[in-house]
């Protein structure tokens, strides 16, 4: 990894310097109104470290500059800065002065207790805050003599290791923040002081390696999903993803549609790239995240690396994950701060199962529900090249699903306010887009999925539309061959169908056909419609569309939506045709029974079902072929889970309970310990 390293510091030292003075101070701010992270200052300044003197008195301005000292001695929720401090000191060594190591160890360790709360451990969220949160306490104490954070830290490790022996994977997988959780432990593996803590940390990151290069599909330069938390800018372009792992695995690593030097360069041709915000903001912090990638060791098991430069297909990855609860409230303008509570849905904690299937060509991911509440999700999606190598970003495929309210589009939809008092309130907006305003359910084997919708009730008043959307990012000048809505062929996605009908897709290799499905008949004035809206084609399957209408939750839960897809190659038939003749075989039941809904689906080789309490969001069961789906805890083509740590060793006589006890006892910082509030009776009752 050196030369890599040394050249992608060298970029970074020239890219960075034009945005600040000698001293640090910003001539040029990333974003208009809008402070610098502190934590890509500190990320920034590595590179300066192993530069010129003048190089290093720059790096060391950054480190004490006013946002990166305010971020490291005031206690905040973000974990990342003072983790980068105490990780930069391991990387830089004695290139960085003692009394200014002194200062910065110093500045940390007055906040260090801060990190030992009950949010900041391993429980279906923040998966990358609490390893970053981790590795302060280990190796922020363990510089700072503070040997109770050490055992805090060593806590969360063996609480991460309980839900590795129970899970194939971490809550939180997708390409913008498995990055965020391995580095942590690979400098724990790397630096702690302590043997135990440096194996624990060592396995963990095995395990998240095996969970980010199973689902990397090599041909797309990308990681398909599903995944949970995952943006649409990083799905779209995967650049500064591509780059870090370049610096990790080498130029047998990749494709040229991601050239490394195309993240350093501010200004991209419109094809090349794509900026959400109008600034350069996404360009500061990739100067920040790339370096960082770079200057760790990291510990991958061979058979799992192998994986980044050759595998057979098809190749399949699926496994658990786990969620924790989420209160999504309901947005009333009127609502009184005494009524919060009582206007919170809850999205329940549950366990979720993901599937992936892989052709060298293309790839579809399918979650077995919602992954995460109040924050984006990629429940399904299907990824393809149209040429191999993938060489331009017109030549990639994607299509993605969500579910729409009132035919919001990408540039009014919103996640509802996570304050209900203060309508600003919404969660990663910019770089969001597409909010899936839907609960769903999903199975999937090999080349076919089922997907099914109902929507979020937080949104209940003034419906006049409710639909299944099928989004195709067309951002990088690409199109899609040819799209039939029925047997009707449309132009540039503008066509409709007052009735329901099935839409067909030829495109690069693939003839993809998707029924859709909805048990409850409603209105509806156009049943299917297909829109350009800027650079996506959209497709709608409406459940509803008339005059607007105020629903109660137990109505608006039970208005079904989703579909049934099938995607095959150009290999497998020879038309469109033969394709569609092939898809209309097969059968569908979808009925709903109050608040049961049940589908199945049927065609020679494949019978698959399964049956969902659309009100509490959960499923009953699944099948394939008639028996139950399997869902192994960990399943990856070409990985023998027995060379991966927990999955199949003895584990019987390992401590699973000190861990438990010691987080037990934390304190809470997200809600205020206060009583609960006991409503009168009477009350209780009338609602």
């Amino acid at each position: 990894m050196r030369p890599r390293r040394d050249w992608i510091f060298s970029e970074v030292r020239r890219c960075f310097r034009p945005f600040v003075d000698d001293n640090g101070r910003w001539l040029s701010p990333p974003a208009p109104n809008r402070d610098p992270d502190p934590r890509v200052l500190v990320q920034v300044a590595v590179p300066y470290w192993f530069g010129s003197e003048q190089d290093k008195a720059l790096a060391a301005n950054l480190l004490l500059s006013e946002s990166v000292t305010d971020a490291a001695t005031r206690a905040k929720r973000c974990a990342f800065t003072p983790e980068y401090i105490v990780t930069l000191l391991k990387i830089a060594g004695d290139l960085v002065p003692r009394d200014l190591r002194n200062l910065l160890v110093e500045r940390v360790g007055t906040n260090l207790d801060y990190y030992i709360c009950r949010d900041l451990r391993h429980h279906g969220f923040n998966d990358n805050h609490v390893t970053l949160a981790t590795a302060t306490l280990i190796l922020g104490g363990e510089e700072a003599g503070n040997r109770n954070a050490v055992e805090e830290g060593r806590a969360n490790l063996l609480n991460f290791r309980d839900t590795l022996m129970r899970r194939g994977f971490m809550h939180e997988t997708n390409d913008c923040y498995i990055p965020h959780s391995i580095y942590p432990l690979a400098a724990l593996g790397e630096w702690s002081n302590d043997e135990e803590i440096r194996e624990l940390a060592r396995n963990c990151e095995a395990r998240l390696w095996a969970d980010w290069i199973g689902h990397w599909h090599i041909n797309l330069a990308r990681k398909p999903g599903p995944s949970a938390r995952d943006y649409t800018g990083g799905r779209l372009n995967p650049l500064s993803t591509n780059t870090a792992l370049w610096s990790i695995f080498g130029d047998a690593f990749g494709q040229p549609v991601f050239p490394p030097s195309d993240s350093f360069s501010e200004c991209l041709p419109a094809a090349r790239s794509i900026d959400f915000e109008g600034t350069i903001n996404d360009y500061a912090w990739n100067l920040g995240f790339i370096p960082w990638i770079a200057s760790h060791h990291y510990h991958i098991p061979q058979e799992v690396a192998e994986l980044m430069y050759e595998r057979a297909y098809p190749h399949v990855i699926c496994g658990t994950h786990e969620v924790g609860h989420f209160s999504e409230m309901i947005h009333r303008p009127a609502l009184q701060k005494s009524d919060i509570s009582e206007e919170a849905m809850p999205f329940s904690a549950r366990e979720i199962f993901t599937y992936q299937y892989q052709e060298a060509d293309w790839a579809m991911g399918t979650a077995s529900q919602r992954m995460i509440g109040i924050c984006p999700n990629n429940n399904w999606g299907i990824y393809y090249r149209k040429n191999a190598p993938l060489a331009r970003t017109a030549d990639q495929g994607l299509v993605f699903c969500s579910f729409t309210i009132n035919e919001k589009d990408c540039t009014q939809d919103r996640d509802f306010a996570m304050d209900p008092l203060d309508p600003e309130a919404v969660n990663h907006e910019a770089a969001t887009l597409w909010f899936d305003n839907g609960r769903y359910a999903g199975i999937q084997h090999e080349r076919t999925s089922i997907l099914l919708y109902r929507p979020r009730t937080h949104e209940q008043h003034e419906v006049h539309a409710l639909s299944t959307t099928l989004l195709f990012p067309l951002c990088f000048g690409n199109q899609v061959e040819r799209v039939e809505l029925g047997d009707h062929a449309i132009d540039d996605f503008s066509g409709q169908s007052d009735q329901l009908c099935d839409v067909f897709v030829q495109d690069g290799p693939l003839y993809i056909g998707i029924r859709p499905l909805m048990p409850v008949d409603l209105p509806a004035d156009i049943r299917v419609k297909a829109r350009r809206e800027g650079p996506w084609g959209v497709i709608d399957f409406y459940s509803y569309r008339g005059p607007a209408l105020d629903l109660a939750e137990v109505d608006l839960c039970r208005i079904g939506g989703g579909f049934l897809c099938e995607v095959a190659t150009r290999e497998d038939f020879a038309t469109l045709d033969d394709f569609k003749a092939w898809f209309r075989a097969g059968n569908v039941v979808d009925e709903q029974d109050w608040f049961m809904r049940h589908v199945r689906y049927h065609r020679e080789g494949l019978d698959l079902g399964l049956r969902w309490d659309v009100w509490a969001d959960n499923l009953m069961y699944r099948s394939l072929n008639g028996r139950e789906y399997p869902t192994p805890k960990f399943k990856c083509s070409g990985l023998d889970p027995r060379h991966l740590p927990w999955l199949l060793d003895d584990v019987s006589g390992l401590d699973h309970f000190s861990w438990l006890q010691r987080q037990s006892k934390r304190k809470r910082v997200n809600w205020p310990d206060t009583p609960l509030t006991l409503r009168p009776a009477a009350r209780l009752l009338n609602s």
